[in-house]
Order: C-alpha cells, then structure tokens, then sequence
C-alpha cells in the first residue's frame, strides 16, 4: 500500500495544518490538554491514518486530552474514514477526557453520530449544531485549563 503524501505545514504559532485534494485539518492547542482539530472539505482519505496520527502525537505529550472538532467546513467523509475515526475513538477512551464535534452539514453529522454509537465510548463524544454552544464549552475548558497548574 502506498501512503498518501500531502503538506504538512507547522505554523509560527505551533498550529499544524495538512491540506490535500479538497480537504484540510488544522490542529491548533488553545491551551493545556485541549487539542482543537478544524476540519474543510470533504474527507475521503487522502490523509490516510495522518489526521489520526496528529492526534496520537497530542495524546503522545499529554493525557487525557479533550478533543474539539470543528467540521462547519466540512462537506462529508468517507465511509473508510468514518471507520477509522470509530476504531480510534475505541481504542483511545482511557486517553481523551471528552470528545466535542461541532457540525453544519447533516451527512458529517450522521458520520459522527455512527463513530459515536460504534466506538461504543458512551458520552465521550457530544454533537453540537450550535456554534455557540460548541464556542462556550471551549472557553470553559480553556479557562479550567490556565487555572489548573500541570506538572
């Protein structure tokens, strides 16, 4: 199997961004043990396991991790990707502290609500349809973040 090749671009501000055939990540820390992933485009893996793998190399310098994922931009995944996000999901439980996917488009919408029920993770994953909402549950990790000394 040949991996997919595609940009990597490390940012000033640490900010990772892949991009590939209509799609791209952003992997943004705003703050201790948050790891904010916004997503564009429609998904259909051209990444291959690279998203993930930004992910697992958060989950690399800290535990557990709360996962934000704005998919506003995103117009749909492929069924294999859906796939590997559920297997991740699963075998990441012990790691990620919860787990918040902001949506627009009802196909991405649906593709999470699956992952959610399949990785069989409870309430770890929460879907939001307000931006609002998703925003204000961001700013309270942040702040709960900065208040909370990390060794």
């Amino acid at each position: 199997m040949i991996s997919p090749t595609y940009p990597r671009e490390i940012l000033s501000n640490g900010t990772v961004r892949l991009t590939a055939e209509e799609c791209s990540f952003v992997f943004s820390r705003p703050a201790p043990g948050i790891l904010l992933v916004t997503v564009a485009g429609h998904d259909r893996g051209q990444f291959g396991m690279g998203a993930l793998d930004e992910i697992v190399c958060a989950l690399n310098r800290e535990r557990p991790l709360e996962l934000f994922v704005d998919t506003r931009e995103a117009v749909g995944v492929a069924v294999n990707v859906r796939q590997d996000w559920t297997r991740f999901f699963a075998g990441n439980r012990a790691n990620l502290s919860a787990v918040h996917v902001l949506t627009r488009s009802k196909i991405v919408h649906l593709a999470v609500a699956v992952a959610q029920l399949f990785s069989r993770t409870g309430d770890l994953i929460r879907l939001y349809s307000q931006p609002e909402a998703f925003q204000a549950r961001l700013d309270r990790a942040r702040d709960s973040s900065v208040s909370v000394p990390r060794p």
